[in-house]
């Protein structure tokens, strides 16, 4: 259930900063602005903290001239206008709970500042207005000091795009005054309060634990407080090293901080017994893209149940036309003013760009581009985590082994490799082949090389044993060979990378000496490794499928003719590969696994240097 619905019902803006004369109308519980560079878009949020707080972003006084439209000045002085320099900010409400009883159903609260700043600024309201068509059951006089204490139940929240450690210890003050008055009411434990704040927060300390064992190999604690003199010295993060260094929240990066902010801000709006608004500057700045994807599902799904919210920003994370909880406000420029459309699905996909009204063509389409940038965003950042939860799995399994391992792409390669070792060696295996394929045989593998790199980088310091990935020498192994910053090229072997680690190596599939071409044809793969005969040898009425490649010849940008390639290095391999790797291979000669004696040398060199 939602504390408050729709608090602010909608915003009329004059002469403040870029914006001459805007409302923004059938606002929602998120509200988001969003726009190019030093177009506008915070002076919305900062209207709403001049109007709650009366100052400006930076918690002073207003100077007038700093802060009235300049586009409205100019007019002033063409027309010589005077009494006619002012800023005004208007709200309408919707009136919540027991106010109902004395105030009406929505109602509009007017601050106007002037130029002379000696003049207070001017609270107007039209209570007289709903008054006089009944709809106020009290008197008029009992109406506004309801509205007095209506206003004074609000409280605005604003979030700068720079979230510092003074606004971070601003926020922990907030906290400390609602637990404090929960501790001081007779019907609540102070600590049944604080171990409901350490039960929120666990889940956001338990994904920073992974994350700084993920990237650092060190052992990370995260210690949230457990009772009222440690929770307001601070909040701290210790990681475990060999120097027993710790470091405390506040002095950890924008990126960590801010992850922890939200969650603070929505226990202190469900817990304070007042009417919670944030206005939130560019939330996803310090963050990365599968965390501001988490930070706006919170956003709409759990937070907007304690608050009214408005954002700022440029990512697609946070701006969803199709969410009937959220409010989409493009803005734009006319001149020197900004200006403020609302946008849905529907006017995204059918607005004309020549409409006289909407004249934001360009604006448009980069709502567009956002809107399904989004939606692929989403699918990766998906795709990448299922990736991680079976490369988890697959780590874990691997460490009850007791010799290194090779991991390959595909499903069928560990046979392969295992028939080669035989063929070349009087040795058994020094080390285990697992296949890191997760994907269903039907649906290829086209994944598995994502999956293999996500498995390299999930080994940690700690592993018990070196682990050595085969990528295969196409589109996807190449991508996938990149890995990350944490993986360095060898200077031994020149396809070879090593995690920072040294737990981890990368092995990009050697080239055939019989087909040269195959380093740089985007196709080759474990199954033409061996002579164009065997890849093609024909075992109970089977081969391996071979799929050609188009050939184009040109001149300069002149498409002379196209033909289907015929070579080996021409092709890519398509279906038939269990059949291939269970009966052809082993029906094949000794001196057709001649190739894979180079790629054994590196895997056996790499286990020597670590031993």
């Amino acid at each position: 259930m939602r504390k408050i619905e729709n608090l602010i019902r909608s915003v009329t803006i004059k002469y403040y900063r870029s914006i001459n004369n805007e409302r923004l109308k059938d606002l929602k519980q998120v509200n988001v602005i969003t726009g190019g560079n030093d177009i506008g878009k915070s002076n919305v949020i900062r209207a709403l903290k001049l109007f709650f707080h009366g100052t400006n972003d930076q918690g002073k006084p207003i100077s007038f001239y700093d802060e009235f439209s300049h586009s409205r000045l100019n007019v002033v002085r063409r027309v010589s206008v005077k009494g006619k320099q002012f800023i005004q900010i208007e709200v309408e409400f919707n009136c919540h709970g027991a106010f109902q009883k004395t105030l009406p159903d929505r109602f509009k609260v007017r601050k106007t500042w002037f130029k002379d700043p000696s003049v207070p600024p001017r609270i107007d309201n039209d209570l007289d207005k709903h008054f006089k068509a009944g709809k106020i059951q009290s008197t008029l006089t009992k109406a506004e000091g309801s509205l007095q204490r209506f206003l004074g139940s609000i409280v605005f929240t604003y979030v700068p795009a720079i979230k510092d450690r003074n606004f971070f210890s601003t926020i922990i003050d907030e906290l400390q005054a609602v637990l404090v008055d929960h501790r001081n009411s007779q019907d609540s434990s102070f600590d049944t309060e604080l171990k409901a704040f350490n039960s929120e927060l666990q889940k956001t300390a338990s994904e920073l634990r992974t994350e700084f064992e993920e990237r650092t190999g060190i052992s990370a604690r995260i210690s949230l407080p457990t009772d009222y003199r440690e929770l307001f010295r601070a909040f701290k993060v210790s990681t475990e090293g060999d120097l027993g260094d710790s470091v405390s929240l506040d002095s950890r990066g924008d990126g960590i901080r801010v992850r922890f902010l939200p969650a603070i801000m929505n226990y202190i709006a469900e817990r304070s017994g007042k009417q919670h608004i944030w206005g939130f500057e560019e939330p996803e700045n310090s963050m990365e893209y599968r965390r501001a994807f988490e930070l706006a599902e919170a956003f709409s799904e759990t937070y907007s149940n304690n608050a009214q919210i408005f954002i700022t920003t440029h990512s697609p994370a946070f701006i969803n036309i199709r969410d009937e909880n959220q409010a989409v406000f493009l803005a734009s420029r006319e001149g020197a003013d900004s200006v403020l459309h609302r946008l849905t699905a529907k006017n995204v996909e059918e607005i004309d760009t020549e409409d006289p009204d909407i004249v934001i063509a360009n604006e448009l389409g980069h709502i567009q581009l956002m809107d399904s940038l989004r939606d692929k965003l989403r699918e990766r950042i998906e795709f990448a985590e299922e990736l991680s939860k079976k490369a988890e799995k697959i780590i874990e399994e691997l460490k009850s082994l007791q010799a290194p391992v090779v991991l390959t792409e595909g499903r069928h390669d560990p046979k392969i490799l295992t028939e080669a070792w035989a063929r070349l060696r009087e040795t058994e295996l020094p080390f285990a082949i697992k296949s890191c394929s997760a994907v269903p045989e039907k649906e290829g593998e086209a994944a598995g090389a994502d999956q293999l790199a996500s498995c390299l980088r999930s080994v940690l310091p700690d592993h018990p044993h070196i682990v050595i990935g085969i990528f295969d020498r196409d589109e996807s192994g190449k991508k996938a060979w990149k890995l990350d910053q944490n993986f360095t090229s060898q200077d031994l072997f020149a396809d070879v990378k090593a995690s920072s680690s040294g737990r981890a190596f990368g092995i990009l599939l050697p080239v055939p000496s019989h087909e040269p071409k195959l380093e740089h044809s985007m196709t080759h793969c474990i199954e033409l490794m061996f002579p164009e005969a065997a890849v093609r040898k024909e075992v109970d009425g089977k081969s391996l499928e071979l799929k050609p490649l188009k050939i184009v010849e040109r001149i300069g940008n002149v498409e002379l003719s196209t033909k289907d390639g015929n070579e080996l290095w021409q092709m890519r391999v398509g279906k038939e590969k269990k059949h291939f790797a269970e009966k052809v291979v082993p029906s094949l000669a000794d001196e057709d696994f001649a190739e894979f004696e180079p790629l054994f040398q590196k895997i056996e060199q790499i286990i020597a240097d670590e031993n």
